[in-house]
């Protein structure tokens, strides 16, 4: 397997003072409001901003909905004015992402509780657009609470799994610029297809201020789960992502 490194190289970016330590995950969005207003941004102090955010359950807790059934849920924290998108999923345990890109954004992720293992893939080659060879792995991580992971086009493409059999696990994600569909991929042919439109059952942005009534923020300590899962990797590799909406009875999973 070859290795990676973070590149930089996919927008123009610039050089910034560092960053105040957000003391909570509303200082973070604001930090992200006044540091991401276009592509010109500093990608390397946007990540040192995100491994200095230090998590605390309730913080997080009111934005993280589970759907046990599925392999994880996508919940919209903050939309960024269009600049970005910021968010919180929430993975059932042994699930899995399908491979995927991500539409020329530049994707953090950051784990808030548990552990996530992302594995890397090459992108398939002109000659393999047909659909006939296996994919090829890059390399294969687990991150652990706290860690901070970067990934672009650029660099390949990702499955992000929960490797645990009896723990959930959190993550944030931050995408920039927002993108609304991505492609995924059969493990086992590398044959590529549209996902559906990337929607969110909640949405927790001022834009959306009848659902923000009905779960104010901050502290609700049991939240409706929701599913706006991708299909699993174990699904048939002609499956599309699940991007349909259900809604389940109320739960949080905490850390154990």
């Amino acid at each position: 397997m070859s290795s990676t490194t973070t590149s930089t190289e996919a927008t123009t970016l610039r050089l910034t003072s560092p960053l105040p330590t957000p003391k909570d995950l509303e200082a973070l969005i604001q930090t992200l409001h006044r540091e991401i207003t276009s592509s010109d941004f500093s990608l390397p102090a946007i990540t040192r901003l995100l491994q200095s955010y230090t998590p605390s359950q309730d913080d997080y807790a009111p934005y993280a909905h589970f759907d046990t059934s599925k392999p994880y849920t996508r919940n919209l924290v903050d939309d960024g004015n269009g600049h970005f998108n910021l968010m919180i999923l929430c993975w059932t345990q042994g699930k899995a992402s399908p491979i995927h890109d991500h539409a020329g954004a530049h994707c953090l992720m950051k784990i808030l509780d548990g552990e996530l293992c992302e594995t890397q893939y090459e992108w398939p080659k002109e000659d393999e657009a047909c659909g006939n060879s296996p994919m090829r792995v890059k390399k294969q991580t687990v991150h652990g609470a706290n860690q901070v992971a970067y990934i672009h086009d650029q660099i390949g493409l990702h499955r992000i799994s929960n490797p645990s059999s009896t723990r959930p696990a959190i993550s944030l994600h931050l995408y920039t610029p927002p993108f609304d569909y991505c492609k995924t991929f059969c493990e086992s042919t590398g044959q590529a297809r549209t996902s559906g439109r990337c929607v969110f059952y909640r949405d927790f942005t001022k834009k959306n201020k009848q659902e923000a009534q009905q779960f104010p923020l901050p502290n609700p300590r049991a939240v409706p789960n929701v599913d706006v899962a991708g299909a699993a990797a174990t699904a048939a590799c002609g499956g599309q992502m699940d991007m349909s909406l259900r809604s389940q009875r109320p739960m949080f999973v905490p850390s154990k």
